[in-house]
């Protein structure tokens, strides 16, 4: 398999092997323009839903900590416990 004939931002040969067809990887190949927005476009769909993710669990963690407090709180009247 060789590599890419295209030269990076950097002025350097990429490294990247080529896809069948034209010697270009799919970072450079002009005919797989439409994919690699595509496959931006995704990534960036997937980045976004990632995160939001991330906030649910972290909004989650947060309302289970304050039951516990609200519940340790319970306790230490019920029991005479104080601070």
């Amino acid at each position: 398999m060789s590599y890419c004939q295209a030269t990076t931002r950097e002025g350097q040969p990429c490294r990247a092997h080529h896809v069948k067809g034209p010697p270009y990887c799919f970072w450079h190949a002009p005919h797989l323009e439409r994919r690699r927005k595509w496959a931006a476009h995704m990534g960036g769909l997937a980045t976004l839903e990632d995160m939001r993710k991330r906030r649910e669990e972290r909004e989650g963690r947060l309302k289970t900590l304050r039951a516990l407090e609200q519940a340790l709180a319970v306790a230490r009247q019920l029991y005479g416990f104080n601070k």
